[in-house]
């Protein structure tokens, strides 16, 4: 497979567009490693060599899933 970003390299890693840290996963589970929240990038592009990493908002990763958003700070916003 191709890296997704610079569409050169051989994609080596996969990228959580929603960060896979802690209070992500305390919140969503194994849902940070659905298909729609991963990017397969190269080794250079994953760690920044080749540009900024993007990442998904929680809003956007809840769009992207088809799911509620689960924190309160999502919650009390109105769109």
């Amino acid at each position: 497979m191709i890296c997704e970003k610079c569409h050169c390299k051989q994609a080596t890693e996969k990228h959580h567009k929603f960060p896979n840290i802690k209070i992500n996963r305390e919140l969503y589970g194994k849902l940070l490693d659905d298909d729609r929240n991963i990017q397969h990038l190269c080794y250079g592009c994953h760690h920044g060599h080749c540009g900024k990493v993007w990442h998904y908002s929680e809003r956007e990763f809840c769009i992207a899933l088809q799911i509620e958003p689960r924190s309160k700070t999502e919650l009390w916003k109105t769109y």
